[in-house]
């Protein structure tokens, strides 16, 4: 299922025919008039999640200078550009890693290039043209996590967001259809099974799969249950279902505190949100301290 939501009104139309199941229909004074209720609240709820969702997801480019080699054994310079999507977390960046990774020794590449050989000189991810600096990668868990500097954190820091490694199948969840082509579009599917081995173009990788298939450019979009909890990222999509890598395979390298039963990431007090939208940088730079491997 899939909607336009806009940030000027709800423009939630169509969400009858996704939650009006089991709903109280309340009768008013004119007999014509029939309000449900529940799903004027359900819409309500699920466009402040929106917001929040729409608030900490970015897109990204990162950008490659290669060197290529031509069949007549004389050199080029040339350079490419990969876009991507991702969310942020306190002052991090978190996005799928396979986006940002160079066509490296990519025969459709040498291909479509005509060229012998190629090598990346240097490669640049940025978000709105601020370069970004990488703190952390893996990839066996598809992620990488970037630092956010001084001028897109006064932009786009946050107060974290609550994780959940508790989920099950058939679970409603949402999340942004490529924020880079499409804008801000909201998805709704369910969960179709536990984390498990997946593999996906010659790599396999631990996640779990969602019942509808994630469009191109959605690779680093936050997917979150129905309740606000971040549960993972987009990552792939195989056989009509989408892949997502659960936040088990990353919250690792994030700070992570408990409260009561809830597991929130990169917990600022308000006080230190203020110094990281507008204080020195190196106020804002924290390090990473990961657990045990």
């Amino acid at each position: 299922m899939r909607f336009k939501v806009g940030l000027l009104g709800l423009g939630l139309t169509g969400l009858l025919s996704g939650c009006a199941g089991g709903v109280n229909i309340e009768l008013y004074t004119d007999p014509h008039k029939y309000i449900d209720l529940a799903v004027h609240r359900e819409r309500e709820r699920i466009y402040e999640m929106f917001k929040k969702t729409v608030n900490m997801t970015l897109a990204h480019k990162t950008d490659f200078r290669v060197s290529e080699t031509l069949k007549d054994g004389s050199t080029r310079d040339d350079r490419y550009s990969k876009k991507g999507a991702g969310f942020v977390l306190g002052n991090r960046y978190v996005i799928s890693l396979h986006v940002s990774k160079p066509y490296q020794e990519d025969p459709e590449y040498i291909k479509s290039r005509n060229v012998a050989g190629y090598k990346i000189n240097s490669q640049t991810t940025s978000i709105d043209g601020v370069a970004i600096t990488l703190l952390e990668k893996d990839e066996g868990a598809d992620f990488a996590i970037f630092h956010l500097p001084e001028e897109l954190c006064r932009r786009y820091c946050n107060n974290g967001v609550e994780l959940s490694t508790n989920f099950k199948p058939g679970e409603r969840i949402f999340w942004l259809e490529n924020p880079e082509a499409y804008g801000k579009e909201l998805r709704y599917g369910r969960i179709a099974s536990l984390p498990e081995r997946i593999e996906v173009k010659g790599k396999t990788w631990r996640a779990f799969r969602v019942d509808l298939p994630f469009e191109n450019g959605s690779s680093g979009s936050p997917v979150f249950t129905m309740y606000g909890q971040l549960i993972g990222f987009a990552i792939a999509r195989k056989n009509g279902q989408g892949i997502v890598m659960p936040v088990s395979g990353f919250m690792r390298y994030l700070n992570v505190s408990q409260e009561g039963n809830r597991l929130i990431a990169e917990r600022i007090s308000d006080e230190g949100l203020a110094k990281l939208k507008s204080g020195p940088l190196e106020e804002k730079v924290r390090t990473i301290t990961p657990t045990t491997r």
